[in-house]
């Protein structure tokens, strides 16, 4: 009986030991796609500036055309 319980416990030891590394290696995953987010997030925003930039440009150029 004592075997048995003691099995129990190693198994249960391994259970948790491999639940805690899983939910380590989540949480490494979530922080790595949170930084990428951020990074997207980031070029987005100096895309948008940079062609509404290139929007007003292009605005002068037409009004100067034009006249």
């Amino acid at each position: 009986m004592d075997f048995l319980n003691q099995n129990n416990s190693i198994r249960a030891i391994f259970f948790f030991n491999e639940h805690n590394q899983l939910n380590g290696a989540l949480g490494r995953q979530r922080s790595s796609f949170a930084q990428v987010t951020r990074k997207l997030e980031d070029s987005l925003a100096t895309n948008n500036e940079s062609l509404q930039k290139l929007d007003t440009y292009l605005g002068a150029a037409i009004e100067g055309w034009s006249q």
